[in-house]
């Protein structure tokens, strides 16, 4: 989905929806609710609490799937995730030598989160450890998303870059050049990861 069609389907529907969304794809989804927020159409708070309860609610899910689960769960589901036996035991591992760089690789990965973040509840975290870390991560994450979704709201409802449209594109470039450049490299920190 295009930019632009996210946005106009956000600011049809509104926060609930937002919620919803955040939940599967939470980043553009933020940016999209942030873009709007700098148009006045929503309230820029509200849109980092939706999106924070939004993100924080489906690992809370997926954590308790693991959690309360495990075995269950992964003999059942596990290959159909991409989580077989023996990743799971290396993540196992990982998730208990390196808690905190593994939830914050986790959570940067694009589309990655959901099956990970069980994994973390199978490893038997404790909730109180885990509900603690991921809402440090989700909020510095959200926190950034919704300042970059605002900015260049407010870059679009300036007349005065309207002006000048090469700063506007360069911007853009750059911006999309940064988060191209930092999905290849959490890509790849994930995927040797796994292989290792």
């Amino acid at each position: 989905m295009a930019f632009l069609q996210i946005l106009n389907w956000i600011i049809g529907h509104g926060y609930w929806v937002m919620f919803v969304a955040t939940f599967f794809e939470g980043p553009l989804v933020t940016i999209a609710a942030a873009f709007a927020a700098a148009l006045h159409v929503f309230n820029v708070w509200a849109v980092l609490a939706v999106a924070v309860a939004g993100d924080f609610s489906a690992d809370i899910l997926y954590y308790s799937l693991g959690y309360f689960g495990r075995i269950a769960f992964l003999e059942k589901y596990g290959s159909k995730i991409g989580v077989t036996a023996k990743r799971a035991q290396k993540m196992d591992n990982l998730v208990h030598e390196h808690f905190i760089k593994t939830l914050l690789i986790t959570k940067l990965a694009p589309l990655v989160p959901g099956p990970i973040v069980i994994v973390f509840g199978t490893s038997k975290i404790p909730p109180r450890r885990f509900i603690t870390t991921v809402l440090t991560i989700i909020i510095s994450k959200t926190a950034f998303y919704v300042a970059v979704g605002y900015f260049f709201g407010q870059l679009f409802s300036t007349n005065k870059y309207l002006q000048h449209p090469n700063i506007i594109t360069f911007a853009i470039l750059l911006f999309a050049a940064g988060v191209y450049w930092l999905y290849k490299w959490t890509s790849k920190k994930i995927a040797w990861r796994f292989e290792e």
